[in-house]
């Protein structure tokens, strides 16, 4: 265990995310679709990676047009890939298909930093 300083804010949107169901603080604060743990798989796919994409992180995402979104991503030759999606969903086509990242595991080394 260890203890780890928060601004009041995200404090109190943490609370409110678990809500009322655990007053002991044990409750899952990032539940799956079901309310039982993520798995490590699933929050990498679905979360982890799409979030890198939109932190430009891992490729990029933008919106050209209304209802248009254009992906960007390296590939595993170093080259820039491209495509046109019709929703943002276009994240998790970038992050599935990039190669390179960042591991979630990471941010525990940069958090003192």
């Amino acid at each position: 265990m260890r203890a780890l300083p928060m601004p009041p804010f995200l404090v109190d949107e943490l609370r409110q995310r678990r809500g009322p169901a655990s007053p002991d603080g044990r409750a899952l604060v990032f539940a799956d679709r079901n309310g039982g743990p993520q798995r490590r798989s699933n929050l990498r796919r679905r979360v982890w990676l799409p979030s890198l994409v939109r932190a430009g992180l891992l490729g990029q995402v933008t919106e050209v047009a209304p209802g248009r979104w254009m992906a960007e991503w390296p590939d595993r030759d170093g080259w820039e890939q491209r495509a046109e999606f019709a929703t943002e969903a276009a994240a998790a086509h970038a992050a599935a298909s990039a190669v390179g990242e960042l591991r979630f595991h990471d941010l525990r080394h940069s958090y003192i930093t």
